[in-house]
């Protein structure tokens, strides 16, 4: 493009195109010339021009009063003199004629009368996630199998004999192995799984058992559930039947727990999670917390002033993710979501670490989850400061996770509390942490001691496993020995067999916390049946082993409820005065 500009006979200035070289059909666009103090100029490009020679301007050239070349042609004639040609006869635009400036005095550069472009605002809250409020926790359980087929053989194959079944469960993505139990066709393995679930159609919750080899495992069998069913039902207790095999059932129990925002009921499933907790597997799950990972903002930036390239680890235990990296930038955008399985919400915390994709980190944060359960709706969502500077926008939120049939317990509860309260009874006497209604004891059962020597503990039986679980939480106001502080431990004995438990030793105290569980294989129709002996001890003499008795207590269990296996304070006897 080539344009002439030049001072006219009166006031203003006048320009001219002279051709658009090598655009047959150019269209409107705007000029912006570097020669100050004109505005832009901005002229309709018609492609209807004379032919003009084209007019190169030597590399580097500049107009006369030291205007450089304009993008896609030449300056000419800038303010020039009466000698100059006349105005072509083209679209002829007029510009006023700047103001004086005084010789040796610079004019300062003039702003954009609208100012700079406004700077976005920063959220205060993290974007929404489709997925928060989605999610559940898929609970399997592997009980036990029944008439497994026969695979190791004897005298060379002659005698048919056992297998050694282990199952394979797959679940969410996720895949589990059990344990191998040796040389049974009616194996019992009583482990728990645990894996976060979305409510996604075709998915499916599958079991195969295997026999374990030295050389290749072979294959007993397999079944499977509709994730949709566990889902829809809450609870699926059956005996499956295997298929592709000759024989064999597979007992499962699955079950959905969606989170609930409900901090009162955060205590009744630690303590229903310590009753039900397997010998074998990790602990269960208590709570799920979900992330949603927004942005950052003033993050440092690197050696040379270079913005990181920034990305987000997020740990709870020995469970990590990690957000994608970002384009180099200060205030990085993410929008991810993450969750994750807690155990006990007072004890855990979520770690952040912001770091470059090179390495170097950025900044950290520490959020214990504790302080959430004190928060509308068991959350936080805001901005939260980083120890290495910069700041993370992002939403935590807490669900407690619980079981059908606590729930099923709790409402109960809430409506007997509401019966006792039309009728005229105390509104405050009967209720628990939370609101929720205490179950009456047994009629017959003492009332439970608030001073001296006494043992809290837990009895439950487990109806469908056929095991008396106790917890031995602690002891207060023991007995203290005339000479010092004792080292106490509980000894537990189910008579008559004469099954003897014990917890670890506590050293130096009168009020130890212990917080052990134990179990003992007892089928329904002999609960009733057996007595519990339970003392507290403490070790006198490392060199005689000689033992000295704290206190002792005797429980029949016929007059315990061992229904629901609440924690209850018990009074410890002086082993004298015992019969």
């Amino acid at each position: 493009m080539e344009l002439r500009v030049r001072r006219g006979p009166g006031e203003g200035v006048f320009g001219g195109l002279r051709g658009v070289l090598g655009t047959p059909n150019p269209s409107p666009r705007p000029l912006s010339p570097n020669f100050p103090p004109f505005p832009p100029i901005v002229l309709p490009l018609c492609p209807n021009f004379p032919q003009f020679p084209p007019m190169a301007p030597p590399a580097g050239a500049v107009g006369e009063e030291g205007a450089r070349a304009g993008p896609g042609g030449f300056l000419e004639g800038i303010l020039g003199g009466p000698g100059d040609p006349q105005p072509l006869p083209h679209p002829q635009v007029l510009f006023p004629e700047p103001p004086e400036v005084p010789p040796g005095q610079v004019e300062p550069p003039k702003s954009d009368p609208e100012g700079p472009p406004p700077t976005p605002r920063r959220p205060s809250r993290a974007g929404p996630d489709p997925r928060m409020g989605s999610e559940r926790v898929l609970r399997v359980r592997l009980l036990a199998a029944e008439a497994l087929a026969a695979k190791d053989r004897r005298l060379a194959g002659l005698v048919r004999g056992r297998s050694d079944p282990y199952a394979a469960v797959r679940a969410g993505g996720r895949r589990f192995r059990s344990r191998t139990r040796y040389r049974e066709l009616n194996p019992r393995w009583d482990e728990c799984y645990e894996v976060i679930v979305d409510d996604v159609p075709g998915q499916d919750v599958e079991f195969e058992i295997f026999d374990e080899d030295i050389d290749k495992d072979d294959f007993l069998g397999r079944c499977k559930v509709p994730l949709s069913r566990v889902l829809s039902s809450r609870v699926v207790d059956e005996w499956l039947p295997l298929q592709d095999a000759p024989s064999g059932r597979l007992h499962v129990r699955l079950e959905s727990l969606e989170p609930r925002d409900s901090a009162a009921m955060l205590q009744r499933v630690l303590h229903s999670n310590r009753l039900q907790q397997p010998e074998h597997g990790p602990r269960l799950s208590a709570a799920l917390l979900r992330v949603f990972l927004a942005r950052a903002a003033e993050l440092p930036l690197l050696r040379g002033s270079r913005p990181p390239a920034a990305l987000v680890s997020l740990t709870v235990r020995d469970v990590s993710f990690r957000t994608r990296t970002c384009a180099p930038s200060p205030e990085p955008v993410w929008d991810e979501g993450f969750s994750f399985l807690i155990l006990n919400p007072h004890e855990e915390t979520l770690e952040l670490q912001v770091q470059d994709e090179a390495g170097p980190a950025l900044g950290a944060l520490l959020l214990p989850l504790a302080p959430l359960l004190a928060r509308a709706g068991l959350g936080s969502d805001g901005w939260e400061p980083l120890s290495g500077g910069g700041r993370l926008l992002l939403r935590a939120q807490l669900g407690v996770l619980v079981p059908q049939e606590l729930e099923q317990r709790a409402a109960g509860e809430e409506e007997e509390g509401e019966d006792e309260d039309d009728e005229g009874e105390g509104e405050d006497e009967g209720r628990a942490p939370g609101g929720l209604r205490r179950r009456r004891p047994p009629a017959d059962s003492p009332p439970e001691p608030t001073a001296g020597p006494r043992l809290r503990l837990s009895l439950w039986h487990h109806r469908e496993q056929h095991k008396l679980v106790a917890i031995v939480h602690g002891c207060r106001e023991l007995r203290a020995p005339p000479k010092e502080l004792p080292d106490p431990y509980v000894s537990l004995l189910l008579l008559p067999e004469r099954s003897k438990r014990r917890t670890g030793v506590q050293k130096r105290t009168l009020n130890p916390d212990f917080d052990e569980r134990f179990e003992w294989e007892l089928p329904t129709e002999e609960a009733a049946q057996r007595r519990l002996e339970v003392t507290v001890k403490s070790t006198l003499s490392f060199v005689t082993r000689e033992k000295e008795a704290l206190g002792k207590l005797q429980l029949d269990l016929t007059r315990v409820d061992l229904s629901e296996g609440e924690p209850r304070w018990y009074e410890l006897q002086d082993e004298r005065s015992l019969p």
